[in-house]
């Protein structure tokens, strides 16, 4: 028999993506950090920022920019969780240590609270012993592979922070602002062609109706020709037929 398919815990999707978001990140400072400013008349000096250059950044080195911060805000939140169970197993060990106990050798717990029913301290312990194993629920080797992981999230958060912003971050800022100014005229552009095409249309609508107007008043002014023009052949004809009975 097909065994069954084994489901990930949250955990290990939690460390699965935050390795992958982790190695992006690294990849998008080695980028940014190889990366060695021209000396031509492209870059301008900043004032007020030290040390840091302005140009037209190139479109890669923006989006290499753009998805290392998108990385870090990805990792952050994951970094939040996984502290959380780290945190907690620093913690247990703690508690396990007040109630005499060693991690590895974990007794029932109704052997303690049985040994410990007049010791409301030991009971308070063991109570919280029980609620941060329910959080802790990493094994020894995931729980390393965590912590070494949450270790190189902060060294390239250190990169990021103290190499590349100061490089990059002016350049970026000023390339988002003439990207938003861009598009902001563009929608100008766009809504006043919508005005003039609008305007058009009133128009076209206007000159429609005028003449749709001016035909059916033509067709009025021939159809009143042609009624008195019929009048002025009844009143002949019946001239006529006076004169020839006389």
């Amino acid at each position: 028999p097909t065994p069954a398919p084994t489901m990930a815990s949250p955990a290990s999707t939690d460390f699965a993506r935050a390795c992958q978001a982790l190695e992006r990140l690294e990849h998008c400072l080695a980028d940014l950090e190889a990366f060695e400013a021209p000396v031509d008349s492209d870059w301008v000096f900043v004032p007020g920022a030290p040390g840091a250059a302005e140009r037209q950044i190139s479109e890669e080195h923006r989006q290499r920019f753009v998805e290392a911060e998108e990385m870090l805000a990805h990792l952050e939140q994951l970094e939040s969780r996984m502290r959380k169970k780290c945190q907690a197993h620093a913690e247990l060990e703690d508690v396990r240590r007040q109630l005499g106990q060693n991690s590895s050798d974990r007794p029932a717990a109704a052997e303690v609270v049985a040994s410990n029913q007049d010791s409301p301290e030991l009971q308070s312990l063991l109570d919280r012993a029980i609620e941060l194993n329910s959080v802790a629920t990493y094994g020894q080797k995931m729980l390393q592979k965590v912590l070494g992981m949450l270790a190189r999230f902060e060294a390239a958060r250190s990169r990021f922070k103290a190499d590349v912003v100061p490089r990059f971050a002016h350049a970026v800022v000023a390339a988002d602002m003439e990207d938003a100014e861009r598009c902001s005229a563009l929608e100008r552009e766009a809504e006043a062609e919508r005005q003039r095409a609008s305007e058009r249309a009133r128009q076209l609508l206007a000159e429609f109706v005028e003449s749709s107007e001016r035909k059916v008043q033509e067709v009025r002014e021939a159809e009143a020709v042609a009624a008195d023009w019929q009048c002025v052949q009844t009143a002949s004809l019946s001239d006529l037929g006076l004169r020839e009975s006389i």
